[in-house]
């Protein structure tokens, strides 16, 4: 008996911690309410109302609440209080872009589910204090950028890249990135845009040349939609680019994950020639 319990206790062991931690989950979702749309509806929501897109993921809320430096980016007190201003924005052609996680981590990975609800659970106060700035707020899916790399099948990644695709058909654009980044180079990701013309930034702590950015795109950005991936710089400048009447995408990942898509990857390897951050 005794050796019947040692043998099956790390199995019930996890599965008591799952639970736990999926009751926590459950108790936060209800504190803190968002209204945030899936994927596709995010991305259909961009196509006709013609706004760009400020995307918060968890690099940006941990700069932003809990005063963290991460990877690329250096944390900043001028850029905690800019993503906290891009944050209570509400300019009519400003999509801020939180996790859907925040509500549900259906479909996901195991270790992606994990992650979330982990990462929601350790914010709880935070995210209370966030959903009550506008209540009613409707927010964009964040990880639209991340279609494929988190979830068990390719079914949703094929759905949704050719829509993301659809956004730049025939499209003159502006690619605004960090050095080795590489958005498209090697696979087709912007073969419909019509023309691609780049803007490189530092690959770490981009946020010291914020000005310097916004300044060139809009020099550069005439006629042109702009594709920003910069991290956190990034949201920044999206909110910024849409006050001055720039349309402006911050799509982050993307193209990694489209690399990872082509690939079959079911791990998040290295790409040959690009930074993976």
């Amino acid at each position: 008996m005794k050796n019947a319990i040692k043998k099956y206790f790390p199995y019930f062991s996890e599965v008591f911690a799952g639970l736990k931690l999926r009751l926590k989950y459950e108790m936060t979702k209800r504190s803190a309410k968002f209204s945030i749309m899936n994927s596709r509806e995010t991305i259909e929501y961009i196509r006709n109302n013609h706004c760009s897109v400020a995307r918060f993921g968890d690099g940006e809320f941990s700069i932003m609440m809990n005063q963290r430096s991460i990877g690329f980016q250096e944390y900043s007190e001028e850029l905690s209080e800019s993503l906290r201003d891009v944050f209570q924005e509400n300019h009519p052609k400003l999509l801020v872009c939180i996790p859907e996680y925040f509500n549900n981590v259906r479909g996901l990975k195991k270790e992606a589910k994990l992650f979330w609800m982990d990462w929601v659970v350790n914010h709880r106060i935070g995210l209370q204090a966030l959903a009550g700035i506008y209540p009613r707020r409707k927010y964009g899916n964040t990880n639209v950028t991340r279609p494929y790399i988190d979830f068990p099948s390719r079914r949703t990644a094929s759905m949704l890249f050719p829509m993301i695709k659809s956004l730049w058909f025939g499209k003159d654009i502006l690619i605004v990135e960090g050095e080795q980044t590489r958005m498209g180079v090697g696979n087709d990701l912007f073969c419909e845009a019509r023309s691609v013309k780049r803007i490189l930034a530092p690959a770490k702590n981009a946020f010291a040349c914020r000005k310097h950015l916004f300044n060139s795109i809009v020099h550069f950005s005439a006629g042109k939609l702009v594709l920003l991936a910069l991290g956190p710089t990034a949201t920044v400048l999206a909110a910024d680019l849409s006050k001055a009447g720039i349309t402006a995408y911050d799509i982050g990942h993307l193209d990694i994950e489209y690399e990872w898509f082509l690939s079959n990857a079911e791990n998040k390897n290295a790409v040959a020639g690009k930074l993976c951050k």
